[in-house]
């Protein structure tokens, strides 16, 4: 696949990949974490292939992001647990 999406649009890389920041910033925001984290990874393809100045930034957000995710998973699970439930999340979470 490569660079043939690039043929097809006249946008540059860079405005590429700030459509999909964005996009994912809004669903973000909107707490729909896990659409959001599909576009990061995106705008993270394109900057790897063609934007070397926003990979830190990319692995940055992306970082953030899963962990907000993971983080979000847990304490809902934690919640959703019994108490005689919770000392054997205790020994496995160790």
């Amino acid at each position: 696949m490569g660079q043939l999406w690039l043929e097809r649009r006249k946008e540059s890389p860079f405005d590429l990949l700030q459509t999909r920041y964005g996009w994912a910033q809004v669903l973000a925001y909107q707490g729909k974490l896990d659409d959001a984290i599909e576009r990061w990874l995106v705008a993270k393809r394109i900057a790897d292939e063609s934007v070397p100045a926003m990979v830190p930034e990319m692995n940055r957000t992306l970082g953030l992001a899963l962990f907000t995710q993971v983080r979000k998973w847990t304490t809902a699970s934690i919640a959703r647990l019994r108490i005689d439930a919770c000392f054997l999340l205790v020994a496995t979470l160790g």
